[in-house]
């Protein structure tokens, strides 16, 4: 599961921003030959539960949540099993010791940041994983469950392009500044996607 976005008419009545499933956005693990194939609802619900775990470790300094507590976030979606936890486990883990989030070390940081986006004729609204603040300057940063085996991350993350340019219209807010938008594939956390937004860049983007 990533940032949702979801667009409203631009007549439609003004809501607060907030997020929003995107059905879809996650890649079902492929079962082993022979087993039944896992219900597309089960990467959404670890997707939420691995989204969750990293949204209560921002607001606590990236502090690493406690088995009992990613455990109850799955119970709460849904998920049981050791296999899952595991793999959960694994997600919130590889990002908490990345690259990227030590790069971001201890900036002031914002989980399920909220936005409103007029654009192309219509409002976008939904919800950014992580936008960190600096300066002038922003990284948006969107967690990713997908399984992507062996495939490379920069492939993958060709098909959520669109997704950047949205996070980094909505995280320049009108600022002049450069925003950097990552997908980081929480299977491969130390390969994430990152574009840079520059004004002209963000230009060609509307």
């Amino acid at each position: 599961l990533g940032g949702a976005v979801s667009p409203t008419p631009d007549d439609a009545p003004a809501e607060d921003a907030g997020p929003d499933p995107v059905p879809g956005d996650e890649l079902a693990e492929p079962a082993p030959d022979g087993a039944p194939e896992r219900p597309p609802t089960a990467a959404l619900a670890l997707g939420n539960a691995v989204h969750a775990a990293l949204e209560w470790s921002a607001r606590r300094g990236w502090a690493a949540p406690a088995d009992e507590q990613l455990a109850a976030l799955m119970s709460h979606e849904g998920i049981v099993g050791d296999e899952a936890f595991e793999r959960a486990r694994r997600l919130v883990d590889g990002w908490l010791a990345s690259p990227l989030r030590e790069e971001l070390g201890a900036r002031p940081a914002k989980a399920e940041a909220p936005f409103v986006l007029p654009l192309a004729g219509t409002i976008l609204r939904g919800s950014i994983d992580l936008l960190v603040r600096d300066g002038d300057g922003a990284t948006v940063v969107d967690y990713k469950t997908d399984h992507v085996g062996s495939t490379a991350t920069a492939v993958v993350g060709e098909r959520y392009a669109a997704q950047r340019a949205v996070y980094a219209l909505a995280a320049a807010s009108g600022s002049s500044g450069v925003v950097r938008a990552a997908h980081v594939f929480l299977e491969r956390p130390g390969e994430p996607v990152v574009e840079v937004f520059d004004s002209a860049a963000r230009e060609a983007a509307r």
